[in-house]
């Protein structure tokens, strides 16, 4: 796929990635962001009502990969939307 803002051919790892690119007003990236959030703070209200050890430890691994997980779907929108 080009990316539009290089024109040029560019790999990309992921259909989202490609669906971010053609995302110029942001909103996928907003509601792909909020549905992360609202997945994390969901857990963590489990997470808050009490869990096994095992539970926990699965439950805390899972918040963490879903708060990563915002930040690559942030960092990939704005670099290719950035001002230039």
């Amino acid at each position: 796929m080009k990316d539009p803002q290089t024109d040029s051919e560019k790999i990309h790892l992921s259909d989202l990635e490609d669906r971010l690119i053609l995302d110029t007003d942001g909103e996928l990236r907003d509601k792909v962001l909020k549905e992360l959030v609202d997945e994390a703070f969901r857990l963590k209200s489990e997470r808050d009502k009490g869990l096994s050890p095992d539970q926990f430890e699965t439950n805390d691994k899972l918040i963490t990969a879903l708060i990563a997980a915002t930040e690559v779907v942030d960092k990939t929108w704005n670099r290719h939307h950035k001002k230039r």
